[in-house]
């Protein structure tokens, strides 16, 4: 019989994985809400933030992209705050 502390954590690994699974098609889905010329847009904001503010244009996509993905989080029954932070420890090395 396994014992109760392993079978909690091959709960949890499920769940962790679980939430990982559907940030990855949430991420996969809210791209599709954006045309290539967008995607383009959001690229170059993406990696010229940092050396300066962002045009209005740029602005207008990454507000279109964050109600994409707060459309997809809704759709896949995961709150934003879920997704950002499964995103932020992703992101961590």
């Amino acid at each position: 019989m396994i014992s109760l502390s392993r079978r909690l954590q091959r709960l949890e690994a499920g769940c962790r994985q679980n939430v990982a699974d559907r940030c990855r098609i949430i991420q996969q889905e809210s791209f599709k809400h954006l045309s290539i010329d967008q995607k383009k847009c959001l690229l170059a904001a993406m990696t010229s933030y940092q050396h300066r503010p962002l045009t209005s244009e740029e602005g207008a996509v990454v507000r279109a992209f964050d109600t994409a993905t707060k459309e997809e989080c809704r759709k896949a029954g995961i709150t934003v705050a879920e997704f950002l932070r499964y995103r932020r420890q992703a992101t961590q090395p």
